[in-house]
């Protein structure tokens, strides 16, 4: 991941209801539009107790994440990935890269 400058992290819960599985296919379902935006390096995507969600996408510039961003909910089928989200819960934070081993 020598090109990514910029960790993006988006932290969330599900929607009272939605099944882990459900959640996860949902987020399945982003990595195609994703790793097409220009400035993608890599994503991970990593859950706890069922409910609580981590999403790491590195970027190589701040600039590519906050246009791609920008451009999801214009993605097909984004409303039905984001039905998934309690919006309440959800923090999207963008951090620069300092120190990579």
């Amino acid at each position: 991941m020598e090109k990514a400058t910029i960790v993006e992290m988006v932290h969330f819960k599900t929607k009272e209801g939605v099944t882990a599985e459900t959640a996860k296919n949902a987020m399945r379902q982003m990595n195609s539009f994703v790793s097409d935006q220009p400035g993608f390096v890599a994503r991970k995507t990593s859950v706890a107790k069922d409910t609580i969600f981590l999403d790491i996408v590195f970027w190589e510039d701040l600039r590519s994440a906050k246009t791609a961003a920008e451009k999801i909910n214009a993605m097909e089928g984004a409303e039905k990935i984001f039905e998934v989200i309690d919006q309440n819960s959800m923090t999207l934070e963008h951090f620069e890269i300092f120190n990579s081993q």
